[in-house]
Parts: structure tokens; sequence; C-alpha cells
């Protein structure tokens, strides 16, 4: 008995000449891959000074804000906010021993923020411009109920991140009587 290949069904499909092109999927999962490709890429092309400024901003105010509430907690032993312009960084002190650090009450480490390492590594390059007193005193210092202890001043602390030809800044007021911060997009420290 002969073995006979039974003929498929589909063999005249085979018989047509090649079709050059591309499958409906095939454009599809390329299209795909574009868009996977550029959601990564994008965000690191765009400009993120604003995204820098504002996160630089918040680390800022949550660490004066702790100062803030330290003092009102234990008004014998204020904490004042002493800012280094030059180095790019603070630390929160106690008033007696206003150039040690205390130790940061999650990690015991001293309480230092160096703007580009710890925690704010995600905000580096950036210009310190604290402004706390006429006389150029560099320590920001509250009184027991909550505002600052000095009146006759309104501190502001600008914080800018150079980009191409020019420096974007944000500013960080304090109201003098209450302690309560605002912030503000601005061109230049003044």
């Amino acid at each position: 008995m002969p073995l006979h290949r039974r003929q498929s069904p589909f063999r005249h499909s085979c018989d047509r000449p090649l079709r050059r092109g591309f499958t409906l999927l095939e454009m599809m999962m390329v299209v795909s891959i574009i868009a996977m490709v550029a959601v990564i890429v994008l965000p690191m092309l765009t400009n993120n000074t604003r995204l820098r400024l504002q996160a630089a901003a918040a680390i800022v105010s949550s660490d004066i804000e702790l100062a803030q509430v330290m003092t009102m907690a234990q008004p014998d032993e204020p904490i004042i906010v002493r800012f280094d312009n030059a180095n790019a960084r603070y630390w929160l002190a106690h008033l007696d021993s206003p150039d040690t650090p205390i130790s940061h009450p999650q990690t015991g480490e001293p309480y230092l923020v160096e703007f580009g390492t710890g925690r704010a590594r995600t905000v580096g390059s950036v210009i310190l411009n604290a402004r706390l007193s006429l006389s150029g005193n560099n320590d920001l210092r509250f009184a027991p109920h909550g505002g600052l202890h000095n009146f006759s001043f309104t501190p502001a602390i600008n914080i800018g991140i150079p980009q191409s030809d020019q420096i974007h800044w944000i500013r960080i007021r304090i109201d003098t009587n209450t302690g309560s911060m605002s912030e503000v997009f601005t061109s230049s420290p003044s």
C-alpha cells in the first residue's frame, strides 16, 4: 500500500509569491517598544530644574520645622538651624554649641545636610544663599511660641540651581510672628 501524503488544504497559499512587508502585529510591537523607550528616556532629557528646586526647598523646610517643633517642645534647650552658604550645607544644633550638629533622632548621625549627599543627594549643584539677619548671622532661631526669636528681619533662604547660562531660584520666606513658611520661584536671590 503506497503511502500518499494527504494534500493540505492550505497548500495553495504557499504557492503564492512571497510578499514583502510587516504584519499589523509586528508593527504594533515596534510601536510599543518605541513608546516604552520614550517613557524611560524623555524624563531624562527634559528640564527638571523646578522639581529639583522644590525638592531642595522641601528638605530645608522640613528641617526648619523640626527645629521649630523641638524648640517649642523644650524651650530651655532651643535648636537653631545654622546655614553655611559657602559650602551649600546647613545643620541643626543646640544654641549653646552652634558649630556642633545635634544627633539625628532616627539615625544617630550628625544632623548635617549637604546638598548632593545623603538624603539631599538628588539635589546636587545647589547654591545656598540664606539671609537671616542684617548682621550677616546665618543662624535661624525660634522662640518658645514658634515664631522667630528676632522680629526685626524677615529671613529668606534662597536656593539656586544653575542651568545653561542662568540660575533658577526658589525662595523660602519665614513669617516672623508665626514661623510659617512660604515658597516662591524667583529670578534672583534678592
